[in-house]
């Protein structure tokens, strides 16, 4: 997959300072859709990280924990911990998406259903106000 990139990051970043996919998009001057893809990719790459990580010291065995310095461990540790905090973030940002969407879902059923056919309405009246005055003026 790809290699993590400065501008998932600034994009992710700019999307833990909203807590919303449209106003981060809007904040880097991309579509949603585009930070969405982004971000996604950022998951991945992060994901596939992990997994290497977890199978290097699978492989690694006990015999050889003692080859890292305490400086590595606690990189890895700090690594760790900084997954853990994405991986808490993206959660609640597809949460607040799934919230937006299922508020413009609603929206989008409110103008179908109630404003088309009043909007049919009123023409329909306008039209027959108009045919009367045509008939009348005759």
């Amino acid at each position: 997959m790809n290699n993590l990139t400065l501008r998932q990051l600034r994009y992710f970043e700019a999307l833990t300072q909203t807590g919303h996919f449209g106003r981060a998009a809007d904040l880097c001057a991309i579509s949603q859709p585009a930070l969405s893809l982004q971000i996604k990719e950022l998951e991945d790459t992060l994901q596939q990280t992990q997994e290497k990580l977890t199978n290097l010291q699978k492989q690694r065995g006990a015999a050889q924990s003692a080859v890292l310095s305490p400086e590595q461990q606690a990189e890895i540790e700090n690594f760790r911990k900084k997954t853990t905090e994405t991986k808490r973030d993206l959660k609640d940002l597809r949460k607040n998406l799934r919230e937006e969407s299922e508020q413009l879902q609603f929206w989008t059923k409110l103008i179908n259903i109630g404003t088309v056919p009043l909007l049919v309405v009123i023409l329909g009246v306008a039209l027959a106000v108009v045919r009367r005055r045509r008939v009348a003026a005759k």
